[in-house]
């Protein structure tokens, strides 16, 4: 939600406007995700928590440069990475996990949880 809210925010869509929206809750089995809570990974990486956080990666691609953020999803996609957890710029002490579908092993899977109720 904080990260709808923070979306809306940036283009001036009052909430009223961007509402309703559907929520779900999922349940992944992954294996092989790239933390990037983790500081030692940031410093392998080279990337402060800073950095990733003070991006502001809308103004970059409107620019023409790929953000750090996007490269380092990009990096972690192709080096087949079931996914990333990222911290949030819109929630603090928050974290996004953004999974790669296609990059699943077998064995792992994405389950939409009380899909029926949708």
């Amino acid at each position: 939600m904080a990260e709808t809210l923070a979306h809306n925010r940036y283009y001036g869509i009052a909430i009223e406007e961007a509402m309703p929206r559907t929520f779900v809750a999922i349940e992944a089995t992954l294996r092989i995700v790239l933390d990037l809570r983790e500081g030692g990974i940031r410093q392998r990486l080279r990337v402060s928590e800073e950095r990733i956080l003070s991006v502001d990666w809308r103004k970059e691609v409107r620019a023409g440069r790929e953000p750090i953020t996007q490269m380092i999803g990009r990096a972690a996609y192709e080096t087949d990475w079931e996914g990333i957890i990222v911290p949030s710029a819109a929630a603090a002490n928050g974290h996004n996990l953004l999974i790669f579908p296609d990059k699943l092993r077998p064995g792992n899977s994405i389950t939409v949880l009380h899909a029926d109720r949708l």
